[in-house]
């Protein structure tokens, strides 16, 4: 059996280490960092259960790092049978310091702790016992009991008792629960953990949630998918967030929400707006206004969900309703959107309308196209359309019961567009009805300025008269000061001119 060392604090600890010392020796032995500090806390004294050589060893190493001193001390037996035979003090045995100290009081060692644990519990009756019974044995052979004189009893009587304290320690150390309170180790919690995150000790925090949420801690479960999105205390795996996160999600919209908020962000988990949208659901349903915002949102800007303002509306009203300031902002913007696609709407029917209305006027124009005569042309059609007339072979210079022709026609109501068209087209600008009437009379009797000028321009005589001896001035309204003014400066030149 490899032997056992005991580990003895001699020095106060520098209090900056004290954190960094527990938490490897916590790591070497299994034991709960926490009471480890507030054992280096305390000062000198015992600090470990016994240990191996290799790990006292290592343990060591770690104080004298840190300029604590410790010593390691082994009780030997072969101590106890070379001591002198008159000397049963027990302070008078040494001990083997592997840290090279001073040697140790033998009740600072495990076999001296146990002889304590021993009479505290009355275990040292056996011990006791056994004195009794080698005092009877004497009695009964006559001999006068008095202390063993003989160095070989002595000797056997100290190892057997030293055998029989370490066997009843051993048996109390593991005996349920027991071993426990020896190494004072508090079972886990979660206030524990919330203690260590919030100290930056997150290995700890994990050691202290993980018991709990594999036992189906919703709140330890909670945190440690967190610490798993996070890669605090442990490595970063996405795949247990997910486990521990989903776990615990089940009817708590916080963590739904918290889920929700990984996948949308990316952080811990593969971004995912559909999953977003999901967990974000399932929390604005138990009531999460949180997620009721940002569900609203994904609604506007079609992010997971398809494009639709009435969900949006409606989530986005729900957390309004429970404070989200924010989301008065999105309703009034969604309100406005509304408003500009009615109009719009409204604006493409009247388009429709208005062209369904052209295509029916064009149809009926179309028709009248098709019936009218030239000099319906002239009076009312367009410069296309005339001009297409033209190009298809209608003759300008035709002439209706009284004689008048199409530029007559065009020159009492038309343009002087349309006019210009007929005169290319081959129309004699001084041809007279049966009244001997001009188109520039009927220019300048309706008033048509332009087409007067475009007929003077090429032309048109100013000073013939009807059959009335009528000019085109004297047709012209007296309060039509522009025509009188235009006929009679073309009047004048005409007569300069012959």
């Amino acid at each position: 059996m490899d032997k056992q060392y005991f580990i003895t604090l001699n020095s106060p600890v520098n209090p900056d280490h004290v954190a960094d010392i527990a938490g490897q020796i916590a790591q070497q032995l299994g034991q709960d960092k926490h009471k480890l500090e507030q054992l280096i806390m305390k000062g000198p004294g015992p600090l470990t259960k016994p240990v191996a050589h290799n790990q006292a060893q290592r343990i060591e190493q770690v104080f004298k790092n840190a300029g604590a001193d410790v010593s390691l001390t082994l009780f030997r037996a072969e101590d106890v049978l070379n001591a002198d035979d008159d000397n049963d003090d027990w302070s008078a045995l040494p001990h083997v310091d592997l840290s090279h100290s001073s040697i140790q009081d033998p009740t600072q060692t495990v076999f001296g702790q146990a002889h304590e644990r021993a009479e505290a519990s009355g275990e040292d009756a056996a011990y006791a016992a056994f004195e009794n019974d080698t005092a009877d044995d004497d009695a009964s052979t006559g001999d006068e009991v008095v202390a063993p004189a003989s160095s070989g009893k002595r000797r056997m009587i100290s190892v057997i008792a030293l055998l029989i304290l370490v066997i009843a320690a051993a048996a109390l150390y593991f005996m349920p629960g027991v071993k426990d309170r020896f190494l004072r180790q508090a079972p886990p919690s979660y206030e524990a953990g919330v203690s260590a995150f919030e100290a930056g000790d997150y290995e700890r925090a994990y050691q202290q949630w993980l018991p709990l949420a594999e036992a189906g801690d919703s709140n330890a479960q909670h945190q440690l998918g967190l610490l798993y999105a996070s890669g605090q205390g442990v490595t970063q795996n996405s795949d247990e967030a997910l486990r521990w996160l989903s776990q615990a999600a089940e009817g708590d919209s916080d963590v739904q929400y918290e889920l929700g908020n990984l996948y949308y962000n990316g952080s811990g988990l593969e971004q995912n707006f559909e999953q977003a949208a999901n967990w974000f659901e399932q929390a604005a349903q138990n009531g999460d206004a949180r997620a009721q915002y940002q569900l609203g949102l994904m609604y506007i800007n079609s992010q997971g969900v398809p494009f639709d303002t009435d969900k949006a509306s409606e989530y986005l009203a729900q957390a309004e309703a429970q404070g989200v300031s924010e989301a008065s902002e999105y309703l009034q913007q969604i309100i406005d959107m509304k408003t500009r696609q009615q109009e719009l709407e409204l604006l493409k029917a009247q388009e429709a309308a208005n062209l369904e209305n052209a295509r029916e006027e064009m149809s009926e124009r179309q028709a009248w196209l098709a019936s009218a005569t030239v000099f319906d042309l002239a009076r009312e059609a367009t410069v296309g359309e005339l001009t297409a007339a033209v190009i298809g072979g209608v003759d300008v210079s035709v002439r209706d019961v009284y004689g008048q022709t199409p530029l007559m026609y065009a020159a009492g109501s038309n343009t002087a567009d349309v006019v210009q068209v007929l005169i290319d087209a081959g129309a004699n600008v001084n041809a007279q009805s049966g009244a001997n009437w001009t188109a520039l009379m009927y220019a300048a009797r309706a008033g048509n300025l332009a087409v007067a000028e475009t007929l003077i321009a090429n032309g048109a005589d100013v000073l013939r008269t009807n059959s009335d001896g009528q000019t085109a001035l004297l047709l012209t309204g007296a309060e039509d000061e522009q025509m009188l003014s235009l006929l009679e400066r073309s009047a004048r030149q005409q007569l300069l001119a012959n």
